[in-house]
């Protein structure tokens, strides 16, 4: 599994920051960019440094060697810092520093000052991050209340913190309050428009509402909010970009859940193009279309091709998935790849993905989890499938122990029955020579 810190330069292809060759070595010692040689790398110096975390600890050392420790000066560039750590996962670094921002702004600014605010939301997002949500909730009200009083009731920056508050009571699965948020974010960007950001925020808002209705059943109100939002994405961005991508991938999501899998299957292959041409390398993007895709192509019967799309998406997933080589995605696409397998008749292959999914899992944080269960049950089928039966019966021990261990009681008795009642027959056909395992 990959480190925090290095989340964000696993869903980045090795493309070169400034000549945009593939499969570069170089990489800045931020861990964010990488180059050709040094020549590219300064070359790219400019442009980079304003987002180079390393250049920016040293700005702040340099400010505090200047001016002092709490100096307004200190305090932004300890939040820009802070701003960016945040982006590549380092959330306790990028806390500390923010914490030291707000400290300093506090003191030096006053609560009314618009980056004291700003501090709040940065703060508020990370707590978000870390699931705390009571004190992220207790930022975004403190965000949304400098705002106001900064720039006014109806302003754009309300809205952000209006909408940051919706997306925690979500988490909090505080539905109707979220909703609430979201609503009142829409009725003030209808009423004034032209606010900053006000489409951006109008189109984040839709798709969220979007997902909360689809999830209710509201399938015909979700389906219109959806396409407001992508129809202002279009607006905001003008062409290809990753937040309209997004869109797509989540409107084909719906369309396929709605069963409309034609339909499904073409706003999923021109948001795959559209990902495509944004990164030219694997992106994270692209392995979830290729996972949707292939979902689609098993829901309208055609096994070949979810598997093909399948293995596509685990290429792609292993390297770029925030949870790794053993995530939820890529467990997903090894299920899926399994299954498709299997309605081919095919179980031979399919114990091949389970094993080498199962090797993944190895030495990382999945290797006892409930995923792993879920797929020794599953592969033990396909052991069954090649008349394996000892084998079968070793994975369901194995899923059986982690049951156990998890507390998962009546899973844990669903195999206990079953291996009761499967072990005899594995060790008599084993007896007479009739254990089919493959042999080294």
């Amino acid at each position: 599994m990959p480190s925090p810190e290095d989340a964000a330069v696993m869903q980045q292809p090795k493309i070169c920051g400034a000549c945009g060759n593939q499969d570069v070595a170089l990489r800045c010692p931020c861990k964010t960019v990488y180059y050709c040689d040094t020549r590219c790398q300064k070359k790219s110096w400019k442009e980079h440094r304003e987002g180079c975390t390393v250049y920016m600890l040293d700005q702040v050392e340099k400010a505090k060697a200047q001016f002092g420790d709490d100096h307004a000066e200190v305090g932004m560039k300890c939040y820009c810092l802070g701003v960016a750590l945040s982006q590549q996962s380092k959330l306790d670094e990028a806390q500390k520093l923010l914490d030291d921002a707000l400290r300093i702004y506090l003191a030096e600014l006053g609560e009314e000052h618009p980056f004291t605010g700003d501090a709040y939301g940065e703060l508020g997002m990370i707590l978000r991050s870390k699931r705390k949500f009571e004190e992220a909730l207790k930022m975004h009200k403190k965000q949304l209340r400098n705002y106001r009083a900064t720039d006014g009731d109806q302003s754009g920056k309300a809205c952000v913190a209006l909408k940051a508050i919706g997306d925690v009571l979500l988490e909090q699965g505080k539905v109707e309050s979220a909703m609430a948020m979201y609503r009142e974010v829409m009725e003030t960007l209808e009423e004034h428009p032209g606010l900053e950001r006000g489409e951006e925020l109008a189109a984040m808002c839709l798709m969220t509402m979007c997902t909360i209705l689809a999830k209710q059943g509201r399938t015909e109100e979700a389906a219109r909010l959806q396409e407001r939002s992508i129809e202002m994405k279009k607006k905001v961005y003008g062409g290809d970009h990753a937040s309209l991508a997004s869109g797509l991938l989540q409107k084909g999501q719906h369309l396929m859940e709605a069963a409309k899998h034609k339909e499904a299957l073409k706003v999923l292959e021109e948001g795959l193009q559209m990902s495509l041409r944004i990164h030219a390398g694997r992106s994270h993007l692209q392995g979830q279309f290729l996972a949707l895709i292939a979902q689609t192509h098993s829901r309208l019967g055609c096994p070949q091709e979810a598997a093909n799309f399948f293995r596509k998406s685990i290429k792609i997933l292993r390297k770029t998935s925030p949870g790794g080589p053993s995530g939820r995605e890529v467990l997903a696409s090894y299920d899926g790849l399994c299954r498709a397998l299997m309605a081919m008749g095919r179980p031979d292959e399919a114990v091949e993905a389970t094993e080498e999914a199962l090797a993944a899992m190895k030495g990382t944080a999945a290797d006892e989890s409930e995923g792993k269960a879920e797929l020794l049950r599953t592969g033990s089928a396909y052991k069954g499938g090649m008349k394996d039966l000892p084998g079968a019966v070793e994975y369901m021990k194995e899923a059986q122990r982690i049951y156990a261990r998890l507390g998962k009681a009546q899973d844990a008795a669903e195999l206990g029955a079953m291996i009761t009642q499967m072990a005899p027959i594995a060790a008599m056909g084993a007896a007479h020579g009739l254990d089919r395992r493959p042999r080294g």
